[in-house]
C-alpha cells in the first residue's frame, strides 16, 4: 500500500503453507505396455551408429492388486516426508526384451506372480536452500 507521504507500507511476509496430499489405488490393469530403452555415445548425435544401448520391449498385461499409496505428511516447505507404501499381488505376463543391436532376445518370461509383495518407505526429503 502506498501512503500519503509516499512511501510504501510492505504488507508482512506469509509463511509458505505446506500442504500434506495422497494418492491411493487398489487395483489397476495395464494391457500392452510398449517400452523402448536406448543411450547414445553423444547427447547431440543420435546417429544410429552411436548407440550403445537398445532395447525394445514388451509386457502383456501388469496387474497390482491391494493397497499402494503415495503422499506427503505436509509438515513443513523444507522438510517434508515422502511416503510409500504397497501391499499386495503383483503379477506380470509375458515380459519381453530384445537386444536391437545385437537382434536378439534380452529377456522372454512367461508369468511372474510376487505375492506379500510389501513396500513401506518413509523418507525426508530436505527443500532447504543452501
Amino acid at each position: 500500500m502506498i501512503k500519503q507521504d509516499g512511501t510504501i507500507d510492505q504488507p508482512p511476509a506469509e509463511e509458505e503453507q505446506a500442504v500434506a496430499w495422497s494418492t491411493a489405488l487398489d487395483h489397476i490393469d495395464l494391457k500392452d505396455i510398449t517400452f523402448c530403452f536406448q543411450q547414445f555415445d553423444n547427447a547431440y548425435d543420435d546417429k544410429e551408429g552411436n548407440r550403445l544401448i537398445d532395447y525394445y520391449g514388451n509386457i502383456d498385461l501388469l496387474s497390482w492388486s491391494g493397497e499402494f499409496g503415495l503422499g506427503n505428511t505436509g509438515s513443513s516447505v523444507e522438510k517434508q516426508e515422502a511416503l510409500l507404501t504397497a501391499d499386495g499381488t503383483l503379477h506380470i505376463k509375458q515380459l519381453k526384451m530384445h537386444n536391437n543391436l545385437l537382434d536378439g532376445t534380452l529377456i522372454n518370461i512367461g508369468d511372474t506372480l510376487l505375492s506379500n509383495f510389501i513396500i513401506n518407505l518413509d523418507s525426508a526429503v530436505d527443500r532447504s536452500c543452501r
